[in-house]
């Protein structure tokens, strides 16, 4: 990412210089920002996940469980 600046007498054309650095804070403030939100959703996703994930759990711990008192109830049924 090159800049180009007008030399003057006494340097850069410090009119242009301003503008682009002015150009380029307000760049990094909407960046600054995007970052910020992006890793807000990044941590409500990752929550999300792990939610996920012990619910799974616990479901599957569940059906477990069913499956294993069928079986008993099953097997007593046919003694």
């Amino acid at each position: 990412m090159g800049y180009m600046f007008n030399k003057q007498l006494r340097g850069y054309n410090t009119e242009e210089v301003d503008d682009t650095i002015e150009t380029l804070e307000k760049k990094i403030q909407e960046t600054t920002l995007q970052i910020r939100r992006l890793e807000k959703e990044l941590d409500k996703v990752k929550k999300e996940n792990i939610s996920m994930a012990n619910r799974q759990s616990v479901e599957r711990k569940t059906n477990e469980e069913i499956s294993r008192l069928a079986l008993k109830e099953a097997s007593e049924l046919f003694t």
